[in-house]
């Protein structure tokens, strides 16, 4: 191969990617079964940490053959079969409370607007019986 050739570069790129592809492969399958504290300490995102060290998560089983862990397609269409609708109890009981508080304020908005239209109405009826008292003596 001659450095002189304009495919140089994609040749060596295209060598570059097999490499890389091949390492990472083969790198997904030594940390199973790895002594772990965390999930971070598995290197996939396949891989959780249990009891037991590096283990296939929920969704994927282990290949020994192959040493990956393999999609495991029924027990992913059978978690999406069952996937449900949830209910929001948080924005309801949100949504309750706003409603509770603003009845509050207007309950006391609606006291106090009483209160002093009484008051309003004693002191005007005090003013006129007084000076139809002193009017009649």
């Amino acid at each position: 191969m001659s450095f002189d050739n304009p495919y140089f570069a994609y040749t060596r790129a295209a060598l570059v990617f097999v490499v890389l592809t091949l390492q990472i492969g083969y790198s997904v399958g030594v940390d199973y079964g790895k002594q772990c504290d965390h999930d971070d300490d598995c290197h996939d995102f396949r891989l959780v940490c249990r009891d037991l060290g590096c283990v296939c998560s929920r969704f994927f089983d282990w290949d020994s053959r192959r040493r990956v862990c393999d999609l495991n397609m029924t027990d992913l269409r059978h978690f999406l079969a069952n996937l449900g609708e949830e209910r929001d109890y948080r924005g309801e009981l949100d949504a309750q409370a706003r409603s509770t508080f603003n009845q509050l304020g207007f309950a006391g908005i609606l006291a106090l607007s009483l209160g002093i239209m009484g008051a309003s109405c004693c002191v005007f009826l005090f003013c006129i019986l007084d000076r139809y008292f002193d009017w009649l003596q």
